[in-house]
């Protein structure tokens, strides 16, 4: 099977990066003398950061260098309450690595981590005791290309509109968690901080740079996560009630919340200046050649036209800003958009061997 490529040829098109800001934080993992720094950032419990049946999507952007120094089997990216879990509160993750710690690049396997607050799975012991991870244990969704020394842009969908959870890695879904025993939303609020870049006393780390932490109180869609890899925010923004983006320093620039930073024994100055730019891979943004859409904008049909007869297209959809899904087609054919409403829409062309591509349609 040939693997698919496109050309995308629209003035309002997204294109394979996105710009932050000039300012970032970096952790690193051991310290000149080999042992584990500690480096973490840690936000306060809030109810900006708990879970119960209510939605909350978290977005950031990160890089880990290519090569993982005495890697361990799961790192945290990000974690709250990452104790033992003893049925009396919930709590959310994600985390990085490998069933084995063969260095350099160990770092290959990501897994969502979601748990109730009453009992899902009971394994032997007597009493029956609860299993933490409900969302993933083992799921092997594999982002082999996370620790490229590139950045990245993850979001956790928290409970979305189904009561489940989700995680994106660079705008595509990665991980969906199972559906739990008891169904419905998740209660995962505890008294835990929030923790990025290791757990909350700092074991198990990794090294890694992150920027614009963001925390929104709804379930973003897809296409609203894919926005977000290139959006600037503020007040006016909706839902938006944490945003970190550490121009100036580690604090919260919503002021709702508050941080601290370890930054990590000898790591030096935490807050680097340089900016977080996206460079998305072949499968997940493919905009090259093979396939053109045009006329952009438009205000009657917008052609896709293959260049390559062997190319396998599954589908295309056309999302509304809203996040509804206002076109699906298993095939690449003319799309008559006359009677849509104007505006901005996100196309999605999606390969039969799982390369996706998106770019912004404008009706007129």
């Amino acid at each position: 099977m040939k693997k698919i490529t496109f050309m995308l040829l629209a003035i309002a098109s997204l294109t394979a990066t996105t710009q932050a800001q000039n300012k970032y934080l970096n952790f690193i993992r051991l310290k000149s003398d080999n042992t584990v720094s500690g480096a973490r950032l840690t936000i306060a419990d809030s109810p900006d950061i708990n879970v119960t049946t209510a939605s909350k999507t978290i977005t950031f952007k990160i890089k880990i260098p290519t090569t993982v120094n005495t890697p361990t089997n799961f790192a945290k990216l990000m974690a709250k309450n990452d104790t033992n879990i003893d049925g009396t509160s919930g709590s959310y993750g994600i985390t990085f690595g490998s069933k084995a710690t063969t260095a350099p690049n160990s770092h290959n396997d990501m897994r969502l981590v979601a748990t109730a607050t009453t009992k899902v799975y009971t394994n032997t012991a007597n009493p029956p005791v609860k299993i933490a991870q409900i969302g993933n244990n083992n799921n092997d969704k594999i982002a082999t290309t996370l620790n490229d020394g590139n950045w990245h842009h993850l979001a956790l969908v928290l409970n979305d509109t189904d009561g489940l959870s989700r995680l994106y890695y660079d705008g595509t879904l990665l991980i969906t968690s199972f559906t739990p025993d008891a169904g419905g939303p998740i209660n995962m609020t505890n008294i835990a901080p929030l923790v990025f870049g290791a757990s909350n006393t700092g074991g198990g780390g990794v090294s890694m740079s992150i920027d614009d932490i963001r925390i929104f109180t709804a379930a973003y869609t897809s296409s609203q996560i894919a926005s977000d890899m290139s959006a600037t925010v503020d007040s006016s923004t909706p839902n938006l009630v944490a945003n970190f983006d550490f121009e100036d320093s580690v604090n919260d620039a919503t002021g709702r919340n508050t941080a601290t930073l370890n930054s990590g024994g000898d790591s030096g100055t935490a807050i680097k200046s340089g900016d977080a730019m996206i460079t998305l891979s072949t499968k997940n943004n493919i905009l090259t050649q093979g396939i053109s859409v045009y006329p952009n904008p438009t205000n009657s049909v917008i052609n896709i036209v293959q260049s390559d007869n062997g190319m396998d297209i599954k589908n295309v959809t056309l999302t509304n800003v809203a996040g509804q899904q206002v076109y699906f087609k298993d095939s690449a054919k003319a799309i008559d958009v006359s009677k849509f409403s104007k505006g901005l829409y996100i196309m999605k062309i999606e390969a039969k061997d799982g390369s996706i591509s998106t770019t912004k349609v404008l009706v007129e």
